[in-house]
C-alpha cells in the first residue's frame, strides 16, 4: 500500500465498543495524520457507522480520508496475519504503526451468562492479536481497558467507597506474586472485568519480554487506558450508539424518552451522597477519543519517556475520567433538560456489590499525557439526545463499506 509521508496507519480492532470506536476514528481522520484500518466483526455494529465516519472526516479534512474496513473476528489469527501483511511500505516495512485495541464483548450480565465466550473473545482474541503484531513488526499498542478492573475493592486493605481510584489501586506488573494477583481478582465481581485484567497482564508480560532491545523501534510498547462510563455521542448527530439491550444509564434513559421503555429503575436512593443515589464518573466519548490520541502521542520517538526507556517495562496505565462524578438523578435531570421531556423513574432496592461513589483519579493522564476531560454531563446528554432524534431507528446497516 502506498502511504503518504504524513500518514501513520493505525489498525483499530474492536467487537463490542461501538461509539468509542466511531468517535476515535473520526478524530484520527480529522487530524489528517492517520489512516484507519478497521477490523470489525460487525457483530454489534454496522458498516454504515464507518461510512458516516468517513463522510464526516471528508468534510473536515477536505480530502477522501484513508479508511479501510475488514470484516473479521479478532480470534481468526490466520486472517489477522493476512490483513497485517497486506499493508507494506516500499522498503518492505509494515505500514501499520500502531494498534488501538477496542475488541471486546462488554456486557457484565452477558459475561455472567457466557463466561467461556467472554474468555474466548476478550482474552484469547487479545493473545492472538499480540502474537500477530509481534510477528508483523508492529510494536506499539493502545489498549482500551476499563475501570471495572478496580472492582468492589472489598476486603482487607480496601479503599473507602468515596476515595478517588488511582491506577495503583489495581497494580499490574509483568511479574507479580500470587497474593497480589489474588487480591486484584478477588475484588472483581464479574467475568468481564476479569477478562480485562487478564488482558492487561498479557500486555505487561509482552512488554517485559520484548522490551530490552538496543533498537527502540524493536521494543514492544503499550499504553493501557482504564476508563469509566463513556457517554454521549458525536455533536453532529450523525454517529452514535443505539444498543438494542442497553445496560448503561444514559442509553436506558434515552429509551424511556423515545417511548420504547416505560421507566427507568434507580437502584438505591439511600446512599450517603448528595441526593441519595449512586455517583459515578461519566466521560464524554469525544474526551475519550482525545485520550486515545494523547496515548498515541506517547509513542512519538522524539523526546518522550518511552524513547528514553524510563517507563517500567515499556508499559504505562492511565485512568481516563473527569475525576468528579455525577449522581444517577443528576444524569436523569440532565437528559430531561436536554430533551425537554420528563423521564419516569421508580426506586428499586440496592443491588449487591454496588458502591455509593466510584470516581477515578485522572491526574496521571493530565500530568504525563497532557490530557484532561473537558465536557460535562449536560453536554453528554445533549449530544446523546441529538443523535436519538436524528436517528430514531438507529444506524441502518449497509452490506458493504464502499
Amino acid at each position: 500500500m502506498s502511504v503518504k509521508p504524513t500518514t501513520t496507519p493505525t489498525l483499530r480492532s474492536r467487537i463490542g465498543r461501538r461509539i468509542k470506536k466511531k468517535q476515535l476514528s473520526r478524530q484520527l481522520l480529522k487530524q489528517g495524520e492517520y489512516g484507519v484500518i478497521a477490523i470489525d466483526s460487525l457483530e454489534n455494529s454496522s458498516a454504515e457507522s464507518l461510512r458516516r465516519v468517513r463522510e464526516l472526516a471528508t468534510q473536515s479534512v477536505g480530502l477522501l480520508p484513508p479508511v479501510y474496513h475488514h470484516q473479521t473476528d479478532i480470534r481468526d489469527r490466520r486472517r489477522l496475519r493476512s490483513i497485517f501483511s497486506g499493508y507494506k511500505l516500499r522498503d518492505g516495512r509494515n505500514a501499520i504503526r500502531h494498534v488501538i485495541h477496542f475488541a471486546a464483548l462488554k456486557s457484565v450480565e452477558g459475561s455472567r451468562l457466557n463466561p467461556a465466550g467472554y474468555y474466548s473473545t476478550n482474552v484469547l482474541g487479545t493473545a492472538g492479536l499480540l502474537e500477530v503484531m509481534k510477528s508483523s513488526g508492529v510494536n506499539s499498542l493502545v489498549f482500551s481497558s476499563s475501570a471495572v478492573v478496580y472492582g468492589s475493592r472489598a476486603g482487607p486493605g480496601a479503599h473507602s467507597s468515596t476515595e478517588l481510584l488511582a491506577e495503583s489501586c489495581c497494580p499490574v506488573r509483568a511479574h507479580q506474586s500470587e497474593a497480589e494477583r489474588e487480591a486484584n481478582y478477588s475484588r472483581i465481581t464479574n467475568m468481564y472485568g476479569k477478562t480485562k485484567l487478564m488482558c492487561e497482564e498479557l500486555i505487561h508480560k509482552l512488554c517485559h519480554s520484548h522490551g530490552q532491545s538496543n533498537r527502540s523501534e524493536d521494543n514492544f510498547r503499550a499504553v493501557i487506558l482504564r476508563y469509566t462510563n463513556p457517554s454521549g455521542n458525536d455533536p453532529s448527530g450523525r454517529i452514535g450508539d443505539s444498543p438494542t439491550h442497553p445496560e448503561n444509564l444514559m442509553p436506558i434513559a434515552a429509551q424511556v424518552l423515545q417511548g420504547t421503555r416505560e421507566q427507568i429503575s434507580i437502584y438505591g436512593a439511600d446512599y450517603p451522597t448528595r441526593d441519595g443515589t449512586g455517583v459515578r464518573d461519566f466521560i464524554h466519548v469525544q474526551d475519550l477519543a482525545r485520550g486515545h490520541l494523547a496515548a498515541l502521542g506517547a509513542f512519538n520517538p522524539i523526546g518522550n519517556d518511552f524513547s528514553r526507556g524510563t517507563y517500567p517495562n515499556n508499559c504505562q496505565t492511565y485512568n481516563l475520567g473527569t475525576g468528579k462524578g455525577a449522581s444517577v438523578m443528576e444524569v436523569i435531570q440532565a437528559l430531561t433538560e436536554a430533551s425537554g421531556r420528563p423521564i419516569k423513574t421508580t426506586i428499586a432496592p440496592r443491588r449487591p456489590g454496588d458502591l455509593a461513589t466510584v470516581i477515578c483519579d485522572p491526574s496521571k493522564a493530565e500530568r504525563e499525557l497532557g490530557w484532561k476531560a473537558e465536557k460535562g454531563v449536560l453536554e453528554m446528554a445533549t449530544d446523546l439526545w441529538k443523535f436519538c432524534i436524528s436517528n430514531p431507528n438507529g444506524l441502518l446497516p449497509q452490506k458493504d463499506l464502499k
